[in-house]
């Protein structure tokens, strides 16, 4: 499995997501459309992608909800597991984090 699909995912969100809360499915279902287009022109294929991440659109959908970086507290469990694979795949250790 590649990550660089998701690394993609991630910096697009970063680069290109408005400033603005919203749960229009409309406008998320336009924002995953670009970002699978700006995939396209990079090379990366969208199994990439999806093989990381699973829906695109829900993974967009979350950014556009937390957009002030909070987290609601049925999301800290998979956040939990999702840090617990970093740390692994990265060969850390909890005490090796630099806060």
């Amino acid at each position: 499995m590649s990550t660089r699909g998701a690394n993609f995912l991630e910096r697009w969100t970063a680069e290109h997501l408005p400033e603005v809360v919203t749960d229009d499915p409309a406008a998320i279902s336009d924002l995953t459309d670009q970002a699978m287009e700006a995939a396209d022109r990079e090379g990366i294929e969208v199994s990439e992608i999806y093989e990381e991440v699973g829906s695109v659109f829900e993974v967009i959908a979350q950014a556009m909800q937390h957009r002030d970086g909070s987290l609601p507290e049925t999301d800290l469990t998979e956040f939990d597991l999702l840090a617990g694979r970093l740390l692994r795949e990265a060969n850390l250790t909890e005490a090796q984090l630099v806060i």
